[in-house]
């Protein structure tokens, strides 16, 4: 079984999905490492030398090289299953959880980053970088809600800390999770 995790960037992916996984005696892995370790660079990396379609290909690829972990919670991109046949895929191989968080919280995390992720990194350089940063958010999240609404699982996230968040879906979870005990 697998658990991916999709979202807007800095929704908490990463560090609820490793708080998940340990609570569910799972592994975990993220897929921009994935991504790194196929084509040998970052992201940020691949964008800036390739553009977006080159690291969404190889988002897509490594998306699909997943269905072979097996108790594995998977941080995706906040992109990935953007592509057209992306989230079917994901739900016919595992649960889909969309970790929903409001914009103003995806701003400041993302201002207070020290990455410099391509989509936003404009809204860093502006007069008034918060607003800016509010407003990127809220029109990239509006181009992907519709498909972050179709995960199986939509978890309101960031109203307190990280392990909170994952200890209250890992009970939601884990109901419809097979019994690690019992063989297939």
């Amino acid at each position: 079984m697998r658990i991916y995790l999709t979202g807007f960037m800095a929704a908490g992916k990463t560090v609820v999905g490793r708080l998940l996984a340990r609570e569910l005696g799972y592994d975990f892995c993220d897929l921009d490492g994935l991504v790194e370790s196929a084509t040998g660079r970052t992201a940020v990396e691949l964008f800036a030398m390739e553009g977006e379609r080159a690291f969404r290909e190889a988002e897509q690829v490594a998306l699909r090289s997943t269905d072979e972990l097996d108790r594995y919670v998977i941080a995706l991109g906040g992109g990935t299953l953007a592509a057209a046949t992306a989230m079917e895929w994901a739900r016919r191989h595992g649960i889909v959880v969309y970790l929903e968080a409001e914009p103003e919280e995806l701003a400041r995390r993302l201002l207070a980053a020290e990455d410099n992720r391509p989509l936003v990194r404009d809204a860093r350089d502006a007069d008034d970088p918060l607003h800016a940063m509010i407003e990127r958010v809220q029109e990239l999240l509006e181009a992907r809600r519709s498909t972050y609404e179709k995960a199986d699982v939509v978890f309101s996230s960031g109203r307190g800390e990280p392990e909170d968040d994952a200890m209250r879906l890992a009970r939601l979870l884990r109901p419809g999770l097979p019994d690690p005990r019992r063989p297939g």
